[in-house]
């Protein structure tokens, strides 16, 4: 299924969301709602600007989408150059968590090809959830991005309560208001430490 990833659609994704061939739904684990919740989740990316770059990102090195049964943690795995979104099976619609998580698992991806790749940790522990911290604040702030293009939009009020529940309320709140990246982080570890 091609399907457009930006409003003018001069871009594609490629097979069903970019799967470079594979079935999503021929993965025993895969969601039964798969492609509909990928098709509804980039409808609602492609009508802000930063959403419909994260789908450029997608199209143009062809990153297969794949969405398991599950509750676990979504995002890119640079290994296998894929991004994962984990959806309970009975979800049978683009969700405002998997709009964002599909935004930040873009995000991550975009990082990765753009050079930004994680340290071992093995190696330093703390330089890696470093990386890692910054990396998801930087996900993070153009979430926020997005959410912000989409104040007029009908998805508004959904992905507001979806920010809400997980916990990044306050870090949208500061962005809006004009917060540095640096000041950001303060809100951002806050939210962190309530999350674990």
């Amino acid at each position: 299924m091609n399907t457009d990833n930006t409003q003018n659609g001069s871009d594609k994704l490629q097979g069903a969301f970019g799967d470079r061939g594979t079935n999503v739904n021929a993965i025993s684990y895969g969601h039964p709602h798969a492609d509909k919740i990928i098709e509804e989740a980039c409808a609602v990316l492609r009508e802000s600007e930063t959403g419909s770059t994260f789908l450029k990102i997608i199209n143009h090195h062809k990153i297969p989408i794949h969405i398991l049964k599950g509750t676990g943690e979504s995002g890119f795995s640079p290994e296998l150059k894929t991004i994962f979104l984990q959806v309970p099976g009975k979800i049978n619609k683009a969700t405002g968590e998997v709009i964002i998580m599909l935004a930040k698992s873009a995000r991550e991806a975009d990082q990765e090809y753009a050079g930004f790749k994680a340290p071992d940790p093995t190696k330093d522990v703390i330089e890696y959830a470093g990386f890692m911290h910054a990396r998801n604040l930087d996900s993070t702030y153009y979430i926020c991005q997005m959410v912000k293009e989409l104040t007029n939009s009908s998805h508004f009020s959904v992905l507001l309560d979806t920010l809400k529940n997980l916990g990044l309320h306050n870090i949208y709140k500061a962005f809006l208001e004009g917060a540095s990246k640096e000041e950001l982080y303060d809100y951002y570890a806050e939210a962190y430490e309530r999350s674990n």
